[in-house]
């Protein structure tokens, strides 16, 4: 399961466009493309974007990719904010895991996109522990143990609620 997989982390830059400005298990090409693909549409409707994911194939590349949008308030930046995507890529014959995954991967996301928030300073160097949080989507050895832990605690809810009818 998720034999090739990449992750990357692309902002929008008024003057170059969408950059990546950290990737792996990808190459500079490959990120430089999907941080436009990822972008374009978010950016073109406003450079607003409500913290959201979505799944996008990404087809020049026979892949498919995860991707977690944000914005970064930033007073320089038009808008007050920066537009920023998070995205985890895989092979295209691994889309269905993907989307079986998507809530694990929304969950590690949100956390990662909370400390790009924070460490992030506009056209300055990413903080190496930043580079790792992120990689650390790439790193996640059990999909299927996390799956079932989140499944199991949704099953008790559900159980509970129903017996809370009951009584």
């Amino acid at each position: 399961m998720f034999e090739h997989r990449g992750v990357c982390l692309a902002i929008y830059d008024e003057d170059f466009g969408p950059t990546s400005l950290h990737f792996k298990g990808i190459d500079k090409e490959a990120a430089d493309k999907i941080a436009l693909k990822t972008m374009v549409g978010a950016v073109a409707l406003s450079h607003h974007v409500e913290e959201g994911e979505s799944i996008i194939p990404i087809q020049e590349q026979r892949r498919t990719a995860f991707v977690y949008y944000f914005s970064i308030p930033d007073e320089k930046a038009r808008g007050g904010e920066r537009v920023g995507t998070l995205s985890f890529v895989v092979d295209q014959e691994e889309n269905e895991s993907l989307y079986r995954f998507a809530s694990v991967l929304s969950e590690h996301s949100k956390k990662i996109v909370q400390e790009v928030k924070k460490h992030y300073i506009y056209r300055q160097p990413l903080p190496q522990a930043l580079k790792d949080s992120m990689d650390s989507l790439l790193s996640i050895q059990d999909f299927e143990k996390e799956l079932a832990k989140k499944q199991k605690k949704n099953l008790i809810k559900r159980t509970l609620k129903q017996e809370k009818k009951i009584w």
